[in-house]
Formats: structure tokens, C-alpha cells, sequence
């Protein structure tokens, strides 16, 4: 008789936002975020059979808008980060832009490290509405089951530079 364990994972990003001292007037903001819930319907083949490994945000889970430009040409960039608070260290979340623009970099999906800024894009001039989706993976070399049910939650930081 297989044991219908159900599983049940609350994945919540708090997006926040520094400024660091690039310009005295230009500013970063960001809103949205990403909330999964992974439960019983996410298992490969049913009860007893691990969940899926990989998930993905809408492509337009957090808006950024960098304002407060001078010049049109006036160069910024952005890293990012996450602080965790109840993560799980199988657990990897990545993050990429999905709007075009006047931006170099964050096309493809870069790994959101705890407590280290990794590059993210950069841009020029004043840029709006920079669309941003996520995707989290579960480490493949463990076995999902093993994971303990419960609430994981981290905080994402943009650091306009």
C-alpha cells in the first residue's frame, strides 16, 4: 500500500531594492514577485514518485524601472542577490530579463547566489517596465521526497550600481 504523502512547498521572493552610489539622482524600483505552491499535482507519476525539478514565473514576475537620469546615455547596471530566511540549500533559483531595450546582459537565466551580488544587466539612460521572470530547480542529485514539506521563503535584491 504506497503511503500518499502530500508535499507542500510555499516558494515566496520578496523583491526588494538598494541603491548604491552610482549617481546622486538615479533610482531603481521593483515590484511584483513570485509565490509557487508545490504540492501532491507537481509528483512525476504519483504518490511516491519525486516532484518535478524544475518550475518557471510568468515572464513578467517583477517589473524594474531605472529613473533619475541625466543623459540618455547616462550608464547603470544591476546585480542581484538573495538573503535566505528558511531556504533549503537543494533549492536554486535563477533569474533573466524578458524585455528588450537598451540593456547588455541578463538574457539568459543567472543563478541568484545567497549573500553574493552576481551581475545581472546593465543599461543606459532612463528604462521602464524591464520585465523579469524566474525559474527554480530542485538540486537533481537528491531525491525530492527527502525534502521536509514546509514554507521556504528567500528575499531577492537588485543593486543598482
Amino acid at each position: 500500500m504506497m503511503l500518499n504523502r502530500k508535499i507542500l512547498f510555499f516558494l515566496f521572493f520578496i523583491l526588494v531594492f538598494k541603491i548604491a552610489e552610482c549617481s546622486a539622482s538615479i533610482n531603481i524600483a521593483t515590484s511584483g514577485g513570485w509565490t509557487q505552491v508545490i504540492d501532491q499535482s507537481y509528483l512525476i507519476s504519483g504518490p511516491g514518485s519525486p516532484l518535478q525539478s524544475t518550475y518557471e514565473s510568468i515572464t513578467n514576475a517583477t517589473t524594474i524601472d531605472v529613473t533619475g537620469c541625466q543623459q540618455p546615455d547616462e550608464p547603470w547596471l544591476i546585480n542581484v542577490k538573495r538573503i535566505d530566511s528558511g531556504w533549503n540549500p537543494n533549492f536554486y533559483i535563477f533569474v533573466k530579463r524578458t524585455s528588450q531595450g537598451n540593456m547588455n546582459g541578463g538574457l539568459d537565466y543567472v543563478l541568484i547566489t545567497d549573500n553574493t551580488e552576481n551581475f545581472f544587466f546593465s543599461g543606459q539612460g532612463n528604462i521602464y517596465s524591464i520585465f523579469c521572470q524566474y525559474k527554480f530547480t530542485i538540486n537533481e542529485g537528491i531525491n525530492s521526497l527527502l525534502i521536509p514539506p514546509g514554507t521556504y521563503n528567500t528575499t531577492i535584491t537588485y543593486t543598482l550600481l
